[in-house]
């Protein structure tokens, strides 16, 4: 899983390099069924992770769970547009720790094992997500 994370982390810093079209990520995701099927994968998990009951116990889940499907469809170049406001305001007093990011991380990467998206495809959908990390946690 460390090896994982740090390959995620080589493709993150080495993705300006890639000459991939912007809708290819989404249709290796599966376009609109696959990122929701992903999404549904990745919402079971967050929610049986014990590390994250706090940050999570009073979502909204529908609503994360529609958040979340039409960013990664946006983020992989599909036709959504995500609305609202932004990461840094939604995590802003949130207190979320690096330890909580990453098992959420790990969560995101179980559920595309699970679902079998390629590596390839795990790695660059990582990318588009990793400047959001700034965002969200908060630094001591």
């Amino acid at each position: 899983m460390i090896l994982r994370i740090i390959l995620a982390g080589v493709v993150i810093f080495f993705s300006g390099c890639a000459s991939v079209p912007n809708d290819q990520l989404y249709r290796d995701l599966g376009e609109m069924d696959g990122i929701t099927r992903l999404i549904d994968e990745f919402v079971f998990e967050i929610s049986g992770n014990a590390k994250l009951h706090e940050q999570f116990k009073e979502t909204d889940w529908e609503r994360f769970h529609e958040k979340l499907v039409t960013q990664v469809c946006e983020l992989s170049g599909g036709p959504c547009v995500l609305e609202g406001d932004s990461m840094a305001e939604i995590h802003k007093g949130m207190g979320v720790k690096e330890s909580e990011f990453n098992s959420l991380v790990e969560n995101l990467m179980v559920a595309m094992d699970r679902l079998a998206v390629p590596v390839s495809a795990q790695n660059r959908l990582l990318a588009k997500l990793a400047p959001f990390h700034k965002d969200i946690v908060e630094q001591p």
